[in-house]
């Protein structure tokens, strides 16, 4: 099987995944699985050293619930969850990445090809932590990962690289199984950009589900008078999981549906109305448009006017979404292919990345001036890839993010109740009154959320005493924006990512100022850069993915998820 040149698109999803690549003439294609399947249900079920991933893992959970694993992208980036299955520890991101190497595994079988290199999307709302772990899970599968995509992003690429007007604004309302996400986005023959992004990535199709399962389980213990209910037996509540997604989905396209449930030794045929359904489940739909409506503010605040909303993920598919967002928005609505365009956008942009580069290579090669070569160029890439010209020349179109999280440094604002709080360890912020009784600790951003990626931001902070040998400089994400700038964030709002200690030159004055420079990559991935003014001395701080591993502990994991098979 020889090695492919393709990047490969994979929307790695909480429950369903897919994988794309873009075909010589910039069309985006879906990779069916093993089993003729467009999507893979994000669902591992483990045995003796083999796992099984997808529909047939899914199958076995009401027989076999504890070997189970599924929803496990809403654990990504939590270093404490720890899954035991079969007697074997696993991480989120090893999880993660046999569903990954299933999908590379049937699509390699489907195209003769080894796979090798790809773009991952995970919510625009992911935290740092949880968008390194993302990378990992790829890096475990053994992949070479380009990018980190935001989904809404990439479903709007997907979009954006079929629509023909110069200019357009549209705001993509993306409601997957697990995450929800909104941005709005700016497309024109130019590039496409990100302008305001906002959402909740524990808010998805799931949260449907589980109200559906709570309202069933309820109904068959009234109506059979049943002492324990469904949910009290892991095979009962694994069954009553499967055909209550069925429902859901059935409910979509009829006024009503009945779901059959077995239990302790008790059988009903449970009738949900799709009015029901709604009912019970309508305050979740309402954050949705909570967060829709605050996107909007923010985007018409930069200027942006949005022309159309485009719903994608699949549980956008529900009528009810349609409805209140009618309801709220006098905006046209358009339902853009829900379960594919995240994947396919992923693949159009991995696929503009490689082209790109060798674009950037034969310029290189050159004297001449870009505009005299670049159609000599573009052919003679063409002619390497087998992609047509105007695949080639879509490649320069420009994507470009935004932040969906602000950063910044903890800073103090009582002189006072510092020294007691820090020891003398941190750095003051030199914006904040030292003297008001009220102050203290705060987070001071120096990103804010919706920032143009990549970015880079400087704040100037000081010492606060004669002779200060160290500072504990702490890096912190948060979701406030620049209406926190003038009083700071309060700590309980903010998610540590990363801290240590930074020594300092000896008998430096109190006052002496300290450069801090931020830089977030168009990932949304963070460096820092700390600078004594005045002296040499510079130190850089990265955020680390998750907890620090061992080199021992990291070769364990990838032995492990190497040893594990995925059966066909």
């Amino acid at each position: 099987m020889k090695k492919s040149e393709r990047v490969f698109g994979i929307d790695l999803g909480t429950t369903y995944s897919c994988i794309s690549y873009v075909d010589e003439y910039g069309k985006a294609i879906i990779i069916p699985n093993r089993d003729g399947e467009r999507t893979t249900p994000s669902v591992v079920c483990f045995e003796n050293g083999c796992a099984s991933v997808g529909s047939v893992a899914k199958e076995c959970a009401p027989m076999e619930p504890e070997n189970v694993c599924a929803c496990i992208k809403r654990q990504m980036g939590n270093d404490e969850y720890i899954a035991q299955y079969c007697g074997v520890e696993y991480t989120p991101e090893e999880i993660s990445s046999f569903i990954l190497r299933k999908l590379v595994q049937d699509a390699s079988d489907y195209l003769n090809e080894e796979i090798h290199n790809v773009v991952i999307t995970c919510p625009a709302y992911f935290f740092v932590r949880e968008r390194n772990a993302t990378k990992r899970a790829g890096e475990l599968a053994g992949l070479n990962v380009l990018q980190i995509v935001n989904e809404p992003t990439a479903a709007a690429v997907s979009y954006g690289y079929n629509e023909q007007s110069d200019v357009k604004t549209a705001l993509v309302y993306d409601l997957g199984g697990g995450t929800f996400d909104v941005t709005v986005m700016r497309f024109s023959r130019e590039a496409i950009e990100a302008i305001y992004t906002d959402g909740d990535h524990r808010l998805g199709g799931k949260d449907w589900d589980d109200r559906l399962v709570e309202l069933v389980a309820q109904k068959f213990c009234d109506e059979t008078g049943c002492s324990t209910s469904p949910l009290e037996s892991p095979e009962s509540q694994a069954q009553l999981l499967l055909d209550v997604e069925r429902a859901k989905k059935a409910l979509s396209s009829r006024r009503q549906t009945k779901i059959r449930v077995s239990h302790d030794g008790e059988r009903a045929n449970i009738e949900v109305t799709r009015e029901e359904f709604e009912e019970i489940t309508r305050d979740l739909l309402e954050r949705t448009v909570d967060f829709t409506r605050t996107v909007l503010e923010g985007a018409r605040e930069r200027g942006a006017k949005v022309e159309e909303i485009l719903l994608v993920g699949g549980s956008s598919k529900m009528p009810a979404v349609m409805q209140i967002l009618e309801q709220n928005f006098d905006i046209p609505l358009r339902l853009y292919d829900p379960d594919e365009a995240v994947a396919k956008g992923a693949a159009i942009i991995g696929n503009n990345l490689r082209l790109r580069k060798l674009l950037e290579q034969k310029l290189s090669e050159h004297e001449e001036s870009a505009t005299e070569l670049i159609v000599d160029i573009v052919d003679e890439v063409a002619s390497e890839t087998g992609f047509i010209p105007q695949t080639i020349l879509g490649a320069m179109r420009k994507v470009t993010n935004v932040s969906s999280k602000s950063f910044g440094t903890d800073a103090v604002f009582n002189h006072e109740q510092y020294l007691l709080y820090k020891r003398d360890c941190i750095i003051h912020n030199r914006r904040f009154d030292p003297t008001d009784p009220g102050s203290g600790i705060r987070v001071s951003n120096i990103i804010y959320k919706n920032t143009p990626l990549p970015a880079i931001r400087v704040h100037t902070y000081s010492t606060t005493v004669d002779g200060q040998r160290k500072i504990l400089s702490s890096l912190y994400e948060n979701h406030m924006g620049e209406e926190a700038e003038e009083f700071g964030v309060e700590m309980a709002d903010c998610n540590l990512l990363t801290e240590e200690f930074i020594p300092l030159p000896p008998n430096l004055p109190a006052g002496t100022p300290l450069k801090y420079t931020f830089i977030l990559d168009e990932e949304g991935l963070l460096t820092a850069r700390v600078e004594v003014i005045g002296t040499d001395c510079v130190y850089h701080q990265r955020v680390q993915t998750g907890k620090a591993r061992s080199d021992s502990e990291l070769r364990i994991q990838e032995q492990r998820c190497s040893e594990l098979i995925i059966k066909d």
